[in-house]
């Protein structure tokens, strides 16, 4: 994640989408982040995802604030929603975490 940037996530509901509907509001959002950036307010688009069965949008951002992914999202003309601050643990961190409980429970064992 760009460095001093939070995480936030932009769900909404919509109507079954193309690929090709997927695919020009991914670049809209890319616009208007690119545009944002320029004007000195830190956000990206990260990803985009579509669950077709749930008819569920939901992008995924780094900013500084939760208004400009707001602000991002009017420029790419979603529907008005909430942002939500995320915390997201990828494999990596997750494996990571995991090996440093190993060693932690390995060092308080008695020895043999």
């Amino acid at each position: 994640m760009p460095h001093g940037l939070r995480r936030f996530v932009v769900e909404r509901r919509v109507p079954e989408m193309t690929s090709d509907d997927l695919a020009g509001l991914h670049s809209a959002l890319a616009e208007a982040t690119y545009r944002l950036s320029a004007d000195s307010n830190r956000v990206v688009c990260m990803r985009t995802l579509y669950l077709p069965s749930t008819e569920r949008w939901i992008g995924v951002f780094a900013a500084d604030a939760p208004d400009t992914v707001q602000r991002a999202a009017r420029i790419a003309q979603l529907p008005p929603g909430e942002v939500r601050e995320a915390i997201e643990m990828t494999g990596t961190s997750v494996q990571e975490r995991s090996r440093s409980v190993l060693q932690q429970a390995d060092e308080v064992k008695p020895h043999e």
